[in-house]
């Protein structure tokens, strides 16, 4: 358990390591944010979530980015990488696809990919304490989900909704279907 919480905290200051530096260099956040049908920017699909544009966005994306990391990891290691390089790939290849015209930074992608994996998680595998994990997800971060809409142009809401996808995706790869036990009468 301690070697997962070890890869968490160092996944994090990785976060936060590129992220300070992208604010003390511009030019790098450039570099690794992604850009919609850009090739040359092709390397966001995956150094997106490293970047941010301010420390306030760094710290709305971390909380949740730890906390709900921390539940996936729970399943090990192996479970949490493979969910989410999953997770990642198809929340960039997505977002590459279908965002608007602009400079994409954050790990919100990943953050609401996390939360649509741990909800849809309950649904393919049909067990009491996934859906409790579900159900408590929803509590704390449910209101996550008015970032689906558009409501600041600013934000990229199209990242959201790539990510909340791409989790459902990957919880569908990822989770072993149960079986729904019917009593008999």
């Amino acid at each position: 358990m301690i070697a997962r919480a070890l890869g968490l905290v160092v996944l994090t200051a990785a976060i936060w390591l590129v992220s300070f530096a992208g604010f003390a260099n511009t030019e790098l956040i450039a570099q690794l944010g992604l850009v919609p049908r850009e090739v040359s920017n092709a390397v966001g699909i995956v150094a997106m979530p490293f970047v941010h544009g301010s420390i306030h966005h760094l710290i709305m994306n971390t909380v949740p980015f730890v906390t709900l990391s921390a539940i996936v990891l729970v399943r090990g290691g192996p479970h949490y990488a493979g969910t989410l390089i999953t997770m990642t790939l198809l929340t960039g290849a997505l977002l590459w696809g279908i965002g608007r015209e602009g400079l994409h930074i954050g790990a919100s992608g990943v953050v609401f990919g996390l939360l649509g994996y741990l909800v849809a998680r309950a649904f393919v595998e049909r067990r009491v304490t996934s859906f409790i994990v579900a159900i408590a997800v929803m509590f704390f971060y449910g209101s996550m989900l008015w970032g689906l809409f558009p409501s600041d142009l600013a934000v990229s809401f199209e990242g959201h909704i790539a990510g909340f996808l791409a989790g459902i995706v990957t919880a569908r790869i990822w989770c072993r279907p149960g079986e729904v036990k019917v009593a008999a009468t």
